[in-house]
């Protein structure tokens, strides 16, 4: 569909408008759609999936805010290739800092 044609973390392909990040804090809340990378720049931790927007079905943009952990989980994929994060809830580190935790659900390479 229209996501296939977005495959790269260059997010010049969306509106403005349509880019946001993804606030989970549900325990079980996931978000699906293509993997496009990792945010250039000094924003290590963010990574970029095309989705559809939940109410009008256009590629939306979704920027997740991770941690060291979920970088290296999201390494494991390839740009392109679809994904699936699962919301696990929340950990504190030893220096006090929060961190969302997530499941990395990879879709079957065609």
């Amino acid at each position: 569909g229209k996501l296939s044609a977005v495959n790269s973390a260059d997010d010049s392909a969306f509106e403005p408008e349509a880019k946001d990040f993804w606030h989970p804090t549900v325990v079980g809340e996931s978000l699906k759609g293509i993997y496009l990378g990792r945010e250039a720049g000094l924003r290590y931790y963010v990574h970029h999936l095309a989705t559809a927007h939940p109410k009008t079905g256009k590629p939306f943009l979704m920027r997740v805010n991770g941690s060291r952990i979920l970088s290296k989980e999201l390494s494991k994929g390839e740009e392109g290739q679809g994904v699936k994060l699962v919301y696990q809830g929340q950990t504190v580190t030893g220096a006090g800092q929060k961190l969302n935790l997530f499941d990395v659900l990879w879709a079957r390479k065609q």
